[in-house]
Protein backbone atom coordinates (compact mmCIF):
# COMPACT_ATOMS: atom_id res chain seq x y z
CA UNK A 1 0.00 0.00 0.00
CA UNK A 2 2.78 2.44 0.91
CA UNK A 3 4.64 1.80 -2.32
CA UNK A 4 1.42 2.35 -4.25
CA UNK A 5 0.80 5.72 -2.61
CA UNK A 6 4.41 6.80 -3.09
CA UNK A 7 4.29 5.94 -6.79
CA UNK A 8 0.89 7.62 -7.16
CA UNK A 9 2.03 10.87 -5.59
CA UNK A 10 5.27 10.91 -7.54
CA UNK A 11 3.25 10.74 -10.74
CA UNK A 12 0.77 13.34 -9.50
CA UNK A 13 3.59 15.73 -8.67
CA UNK A 14 4.66 15.64 -12.32
CA UNK A 15 1.09 16.51 -13.32
CA UNK A 16 0.34 19.44 -11.01
CA UNK A 17 -3.31 19.99 -12.02
CA UNK A 18 -4.22 16.35 -11.57
CA UNK A 19 -2.11 16.21 -8.45
CA UNK A 20 -3.94 19.04 -6.78
CA UNK A 21 -7.34 17.61 -7.66
CA UNK A 22 -6.64 14.08 -6.44
CA UNK A 23 -4.58 15.11 -3.44
CA UNK A 24 -7.50 17.24 -2.35
CA UNK A 25 -9.71 14.16 -2.56
CA UNK A 26 -7.27 12.14 -0.45
CA UNK A 27 -8.22 13.88 2.78
CA UNK A 28 -9.73 11.75 5.52
CA UNK A 29 -13.17 12.68 6.85
CA UNK A 30 -15.26 11.43 9.79
CA UNK A 31 -18.34 9.19 9.30
CA UNK A 32 -20.42 10.58 6.43
CA UNK A 33 -24.08 11.29 5.94
CA UNK A 34 -25.89 11.62 2.64
CA UNK A 35 -25.98 15.25 1.49
CA UNK A 36 -26.51 15.31 -2.26
CA UNK A 37 -28.71 18.39 -2.41
CA UNK A 38 -27.57 21.98 -2.01
CA UNK A 39 -28.07 23.31 1.52
CA UNK A 40 -27.61 27.00 2.29
CA UNK A 41 -26.53 26.21 5.86
CA UNK A 42 -23.20 24.96 4.48
CA UNK A 43 -22.42 28.14 2.55
CA UNK A 44 -21.05 31.41 3.88
CA UNK A 45 -23.43 34.35 4.24
CA UNK A 46 -21.14 36.52 2.11
CA UNK A 47 -21.21 34.17 -0.91
CA UNK A 48 -21.71 35.94 -4.23
CA UNK A 49 -21.72 32.87 -6.49
CA UNK A 50 -22.45 29.14 -6.17
CA UNK A 51 -21.92 26.13 -8.43
CA UNK A 52 -23.39 22.79 -7.39
CA UNK A 53 -23.50 19.34 -8.99
CA UNK A 54 -25.58 16.50 -7.57
CA UNK A 55 -23.30 13.61 -8.50
CA UNK A 56 -25.55 10.93 -7.00
CA UNK A 57 -28.51 11.93 -9.19
CA UNK A 58 -26.24 12.56 -12.15
CA UNK A 59 -24.97 8.95 -12.14
CA UNK A 60 -28.51 7.53 -12.20
CA UNK A 61 -29.85 9.94 -14.83
CA UNK A 62 -29.91 9.17 -18.55
CA UNK A 63 -27.71 12.19 -19.19
CA UNK A 64 -25.19 11.08 -16.59
CA UNK A 65 -25.02 7.52 -17.87
CA UNK A 66 -24.49 8.81 -21.40
CA UNK A 67 -21.69 11.15 -20.31
CA UNK A 68 -20.07 8.44 -18.22
CA UNK A 69 -20.17 5.82 -20.99
CA UNK A 70 -19.01 8.08 -23.80
CA UNK A 71 -16.56 10.35 -21.99
CA UNK A 72 -15.78 9.75 -18.32
CA UNK A 73 -15.06 6.01 -18.31
CA UNK A 74 -12.30 6.28 -20.88
CA UNK A 75 -10.79 9.37 -19.29
CA UNK A 76 -10.74 7.81 -15.81
CA UNK A 77 -9.22 4.59 -17.18
CA UNK A 78 -6.40 6.60 -18.74
CA UNK A 79 -5.78 8.53 -15.51
CA UNK A 80 -5.87 5.32 -13.43
CA UNK A 81 -3.33 3.71 -15.75
CA UNK A 82 -1.02 6.70 -15.39
CA UNK A 83 -1.13 6.93 -11.59
CA UNK A 84 -1.52 3.17 -10.89
CA UNK A 85 -4.56 3.88 -8.74
CA UNK A 86 -8.25 3.16 -9.32
CA UNK A 87 -9.40 6.77 -9.61
CA UNK A 88 -12.84 5.74 -10.88
CA UNK A 89 -13.55 3.78 -7.69
CA UNK A 90 -12.67 6.83 -5.61
CA UNK A 91 -14.71 9.25 -7.73
CA UNK A 92 -17.76 6.97 -7.38
CA UNK A 93 -17.78 7.64 -3.64
CA UNK A 94 -18.41 11.36 -3.97
CA UNK A 95 -22.11 12.24 -3.92
CA UNK A 96 -21.98 16.00 -4.54
CA UNK A 97 -19.62 18.87 -5.16
CA UNK A 98 -20.26 22.55 -4.38
CA UNK A 99 -18.10 25.60 -5.07
CA UNK A 100 -18.75 29.13 -3.84
CA UNK A 101 -16.97 32.45 -3.51
CA UNK A 102 -17.44 35.84 -1.88
CA UNK A 103 -16.27 38.06 -4.70
CA UNK A 104 -16.75 38.71 -8.39
CA UNK A 105 -13.58 39.99 -9.95
CA UNK A 106 -13.58 41.04 -13.58
CA UNK A 107 -11.20 38.23 -14.53
CA UNK A 108 -12.80 34.83 -13.71
CA UNK A 109 -9.47 33.19 -12.81
CA UNK A 110 -8.99 35.67 -9.98
CA UNK A 111 -12.13 34.38 -8.25
CA UNK A 112 -10.46 31.02 -7.64
CA UNK A 113 -8.21 32.59 -5.01
CA UNK A 114 -11.10 33.20 -2.62
CA UNK A 115 -13.28 30.31 -3.76
CA UNK A 116 -14.15 27.28 -1.62
CA UNK A 117 -14.75 23.73 -2.86
CA UNK A 118 -16.99 21.50 -0.74
CA UNK A 119 -16.96 17.75 -1.47
CA UNK A 120 -19.33 15.20 0.03
CA UNK A 121 -18.30 11.55 0.29
CA UNK A 122 -19.94 8.43 1.68
CA UNK A 123 -18.76 6.08 4.43
CA UNK A 124 -16.95 3.67 2.12
CA UNK A 125 -15.27 6.56 0.35
CA UNK A 126 -13.88 7.79 3.65
CA UNK A 127 -12.17 4.47 4.28
CA UNK A 128 -10.47 4.66 0.90
CA UNK A 129 -9.21 8.22 1.36
CA UNK A 130 -8.30 7.63 4.99
CA UNK A 131 -6.02 4.70 4.15
CA UNK A 132 -4.47 6.49 1.20
CA UNK A 133 -3.86 9.66 3.19
CA UNK A 134 -2.33 7.92 6.21
CA UNK A 135 -0.02 5.80 4.06
CA UNK A 136 0.94 8.80 1.96
CA UNK A 137 1.97 10.94 4.93
CA UNK A 138 4.07 8.13 6.44
CA UNK A 139 5.76 6.88 3.30
CA UNK A 140 7.55 9.96 1.95
CA UNK A 141 8.86 12.91 3.93
CA UNK A 142 9.49 14.85 0.71
CA UNK A 143 5.85 14.72 -0.30
CA UNK A 144 4.14 18.05 -1.15
CA UNK A 145 1.21 16.82 0.98
CA UNK A 146 1.71 18.00 4.58
CA UNK A 147 -0.29 17.98 7.81
CA UNK A 148 -0.20 21.62 8.94
CA UNK A 149 -2.06 21.25 12.26
CA UNK A 150 -4.70 19.10 13.97
CA UNK A 151 -6.52 21.68 16.13
CA UNK A 152 -9.12 23.11 16.01
CA UNK A 153 -9.45 20.86 12.97
CA UNK A 154 -6.96 18.91 10.82
CA UNK A 155 -5.50 21.16 8.14
CA UNK A 156 -3.56 19.77 5.17
CA UNK A 157 -1.59 21.54 2.48
CA UNK A 158 -0.48 20.50 -0.99
CA UNK A 159 2.70 22.53 -1.31
CA UNK A 160 1.74 26.15 -0.74
CA UNK A 161 -0.96 26.14 -3.41
CA UNK A 162 -3.98 24.33 -1.97
CA UNK A 163 -5.26 23.77 1.57
CA UNK A 164 -7.83 21.30 2.83
CA UNK A 165 -9.64 20.67 6.07
CA UNK A 166 -11.44 17.64 7.47
CA UNK A 167 -14.95 18.32 8.69
CA UNK A 168 -17.74 16.25 10.29
CA UNK A 169 -20.45 14.50 8.27
CA UNK A 170 -18.24 13.50 5.39
CA UNK A 171 -17.43 17.03 4.20
CA UNK A 172 -14.10 18.00 2.67
CA UNK A 173 -13.28 21.70 2.30
CA UNK A 174 -10.64 22.83 -0.20
CA UNK A 175 -9.35 26.31 -0.96
CA UNK A 176 -6.34 28.35 -2.00
CA UNK A 177 -6.74 30.84 0.87
CA UNK A 178 -6.21 29.65 4.45
CA UNK A 179 -8.27 32.55 5.78
CA UNK A 180 -11.24 31.74 3.57
CA UNK A 181 -10.91 28.05 4.41
CA UNK A 182 -10.96 28.82 8.13
CA UNK A 183 -14.05 30.96 7.61
CA UNK A 184 -15.77 28.13 5.69
CA UNK A 185 -15.00 25.73 8.56
CA UNK A 186 -16.59 28.16 11.04
CA UNK A 187 -19.69 28.31 8.85
CA UNK A 188 -20.02 24.53 9.01
CA UNK A 189 -19.49 24.62 12.77
CA UNK A 190 -22.25 27.21 13.14
CA UNK A 191 -20.01 29.93 14.59
CA UNK A 192 -20.12 32.13 11.46
CA UNK A 193 -23.26 33.22 9.56
CA UNK A 194 -24.46 31.01 6.74
CA UNK A 195 -26.44 31.82 3.61
CA UNK A 196 -29.76 30.86 5.20
CA UNK A 197 -29.43 33.81 7.60
CA UNK A 198 -29.24 36.45 4.84
CA UNK A 199 -31.05 37.60 1.71
CA UNK A 200 -27.94 37.07 -0.44
CA UNK A 201 -28.65 34.99 -3.56
CA UNK A 202 -32.33 34.93 -2.56
CA UNK A 203 -35.51 35.81 -4.42
CA UNK A 204 -35.76 32.68 -6.58
CA UNK A 205 -38.34 29.93 -6.50
CA UNK A 206 -37.37 26.68 -4.78
CA UNK A 207 -34.91 24.66 -6.88
CA UNK A 208 -36.38 21.36 -8.13
CA UNK A 209 -35.22 18.16 -6.42
CA UNK A 210 -34.47 16.64 -9.82
CA UNK A 211 -31.71 19.12 -10.61
CA UNK A 212 -28.34 17.80 -11.75
CA UNK A 213 -26.48 21.10 -11.91
CA UNK A 214 -27.14 24.54 -10.46
CA UNK A 215 -25.29 27.81 -10.82
CA UNK A 216 -26.27 31.16 -9.33
CA UNK A 217 -24.64 34.52 -8.83
CA UNK A 218 -25.19 38.09 -7.74
CA UNK A 219 -23.12 40.83 -9.35
CA UNK A 220 -22.04 38.59 -12.23
CA UNK A 221 -22.75 41.43 -14.68
CA UNK A 222 -19.37 42.89 -13.66
CA UNK A 223 -17.56 39.97 -15.32
CA UNK A 224 -15.41 40.88 -18.30
CA UNK A 225 -16.28 37.63 -20.11
CA UNK A 226 -19.91 38.58 -20.81
CA UNK A 227 -20.02 39.26 -24.58
CA UNK A 228 -21.83 42.28 -26.04
CA UNK A 229 -24.38 39.92 -27.65
CA UNK A 230 -25.52 38.91 -24.14
CA UNK A 231 -26.28 42.45 -23.05
CA UNK A 232 -29.53 41.23 -21.47
CA UNK A 233 -27.42 39.50 -18.82
CA UNK A 234 -25.71 42.77 -17.95
CA UNK A 235 -29.11 44.30 -17.18
CA UNK A 236 -29.83 41.78 -14.40
CA UNK A 237 -28.63 41.95 -10.80
CA UNK A 238 -28.59 38.17 -10.35
CA UNK A 239 -28.98 34.94 -12.28
CA UNK A 240 -29.71 31.28 -11.58
CA UNK A 241 -29.26 28.41 -14.02
CA UNK A 242 -30.64 24.90 -13.42
CA UNK A 243 -30.16 21.76 -15.51
CA UNK A 244 -32.08 18.64 -14.59
CA UNK A 245 -33.94 15.54 -15.69
CA UNK A 246 -37.47 14.44 -14.80
CA UNK A 247 -40.12 12.18 -16.36
CA UNK A 248 -37.90 11.39 -19.38
CA UNK A 249 -37.48 15.11 -20.02
CA UNK A 250 -34.32 17.19 -19.96
CA UNK A 251 -35.09 20.64 -18.59
CA UNK A 252 -33.28 23.96 -18.34
CA UNK A 253 -34.39 26.86 -16.18
CA UNK A 254 -32.85 30.32 -16.41
CA UNK A 255 -33.96 32.99 -13.94
CA UNK A 256 -32.85 36.61 -14.08
CA UNK A 257 -33.68 39.06 -11.29
CA UNK A 258 -33.58 42.81 -10.90
CA UNK A 259 -34.74 45.32 -8.31
CA UNK A 260 -36.24 47.44 -11.10
CA UNK A 261 -39.66 46.56 -12.55
CA UNK A 262 -38.70 48.42 -15.73
CA UNK A 263 -35.59 46.29 -16.18
CA UNK A 264 -37.59 43.10 -15.56
CA UNK A 265 -40.02 44.11 -18.31
CA UNK A 266 -37.14 44.87 -20.70
CA UNK A 267 -35.50 41.51 -20.01
CA UNK A 268 -38.80 39.70 -20.56
CA UNK A 269 -39.34 41.46 -23.87
CA UNK A 270 -35.80 40.68 -25.04
CA UNK A 271 -36.14 36.98 -24.19
CA UNK A 272 -39.57 36.76 -25.84
CA UNK A 273 -38.12 38.44 -28.93
CA UNK A 274 -35.26 35.95 -29.09
CA UNK A 275 -37.67 33.01 -28.84
CA UNK A 276 -39.90 34.50 -31.54
CA UNK A 277 -36.90 35.08 -33.81
CA UNK A 278 -35.74 31.47 -33.48
CA UNK A 279 -39.26 30.21 -34.19
CA UNK A 280 -39.11 31.81 -37.66
CA UNK A 281 -35.96 30.00 -38.73
CA UNK A 282 -35.16 26.41 -39.73
CA UNK A 283 -38.76 25.04 -39.82
CA UNK A 284 -37.40 21.80 -41.31
CA UNK A 285 -35.52 21.03 -38.08
CA UNK A 286 -38.21 19.21 -36.08
CA UNK A 287 -36.09 18.97 -32.92
CA UNK A 288 -35.40 22.69 -32.88
CA UNK A 289 -39.04 23.48 -33.64
CA UNK A 290 -40.23 21.36 -30.71
CA UNK A 291 -37.58 22.88 -28.45
CA UNK A 292 -38.74 26.41 -29.27
CA UNK A 293 -42.40 25.46 -28.76
CA UNK A 294 -41.58 24.15 -25.28
CA UNK A 295 -39.86 27.40 -24.27
CA UNK A 296 -41.75 29.52 -21.76
CA UNK A 297 -40.94 33.06 -20.56
CA UNK A 298 -42.70 34.29 -17.40
CA UNK A 299 -42.16 37.32 -15.20
CA UNK A 300 -43.00 38.58 -11.73
CA UNK A 301 -42.21 41.94 -10.12
CA UNK A 302 -38.48 41.24 -9.78
CA UNK A 303 -37.86 38.00 -11.67
CA UNK A 304 -37.90 36.73 -15.25
CA UNK A 305 -37.91 32.96 -15.75
CA UNK A 306 -37.19 31.07 -18.97
CA UNK A 307 -37.95 27.36 -19.05
CA UNK A 308 -37.19 24.72 -21.71
CA UNK A 309 -38.00 21.01 -21.82
CA UNK A 310 -37.02 18.36 -24.36
CA UNK A 311 -37.13 14.53 -24.43
CA UNK A 312 -33.89 13.13 -23.04
CA UNK A 313 -33.54 10.33 -25.60
CA UNK A 314 -33.89 12.73 -28.52
CA UNK A 315 -31.42 15.19 -26.98
CA UNK A 316 -28.83 12.42 -26.54
CA UNK A 317 -29.47 11.08 -30.05
CA UNK A 318 -28.87 14.54 -31.48
CA UNK A 319 -25.71 14.88 -29.42
CA UNK A 320 -24.47 11.52 -30.73
CA UNK A 321 -25.25 12.55 -34.29
CA UNK A 322 -23.41 15.86 -33.94
CA UNK A 323 -20.40 14.10 -32.43
CA UNK A 324 -20.30 11.62 -35.29
CA UNK A 325 -20.54 14.38 -37.89
CA UNK A 326 -17.71 16.25 -36.24
CA UNK A 327 -15.48 13.16 -36.06
CA UNK A 328 -16.11 12.30 -39.71
CA UNK A 329 -15.59 15.83 -41.01
CA UNK A 330 -12.36 16.27 -43.01
CA UNK A 331 -9.65 18.20 -41.20
CA UNK A 332 -9.41 21.83 -42.08
CA UNK A 333 -6.35 22.65 -44.22
CA UNK A 334 -3.67 24.55 -42.42
CA UNK A 335 -2.79 27.93 -43.79
CA UNK A 336 0.88 28.20 -44.83
CA UNK A 337 2.91 30.41 -42.61
CA UNK A 338 4.35 33.51 -44.20
CA UNK A 339 8.06 33.98 -43.80
CA UNK A 340 8.89 37.14 -41.93
CA UNK A 341 11.76 39.28 -43.15
CA UNK A 342 13.94 40.46 -40.31
CA UNK A 343 14.13 44.21 -40.25
CA UNK A 344 17.39 46.03 -39.97
CA UNK A 345 16.98 49.07 -37.68
CA UNK A 346 19.89 50.75 -39.42
CA UNK A 347 18.18 50.54 -42.82
CA UNK A 348 14.96 52.69 -42.76
CA UNK A 349 14.42 52.05 -46.47
CA UNK A 350 13.97 48.31 -45.91
CA UNK A 351 10.22 48.64 -45.23
CA UNK A 352 9.57 50.11 -48.68
CA UNK A 353 11.85 47.60 -50.49
CA UNK A 354 10.04 44.49 -51.91
CA UNK A 355 11.18 41.05 -50.82
CA UNK A 356 13.66 39.25 -53.09
CA UNK A 357 11.96 36.61 -55.27
CA UNK A 358 12.54 32.93 -54.58
CA UNK A 359 15.39 31.35 -56.64
CA UNK A 360 12.95 29.58 -59.03
CA UNK A 361 10.98 32.76 -59.58
CA UNK A 362 14.20 34.67 -60.33
CA UNK A 363 15.24 32.11 -62.98
CA UNK A 364 11.84 32.13 -64.68
CA UNK A 365 11.78 35.90 -64.88
CA UNK A 366 15.03 36.06 -66.81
Amino acid sequence: MKSLIMETRMKLTRHSTLGVALAAALWVVPPAVRADSLTSERISADAQWILHANLAKFRTSQVGQYVQTNYLDGMLRDISAQVKFDVAALVEKFTSVTAYGNDFKKEPEANLTTGILLLQTDAEGQKIVQGALAAGLLSDTNSPLKLVHTQPYPLYAWGQEVFGTLQPNGVILIGKSRDRLDHAARVLAGTSPNLASTKTLAGYSAAPDSLLFLGMADGFNRLAIIPPQAKVLQMADGVRFVLGERSQQLFVELALKSQSQEVVTQIQQVLQGIVALFSLGQPQDLDLTELIKSTRVNATDKLVALGIEFPVDRALARLTRLGKEESEAPPKPKKPKKKKVKKNPADPAQESRPESPAPTEAIESK
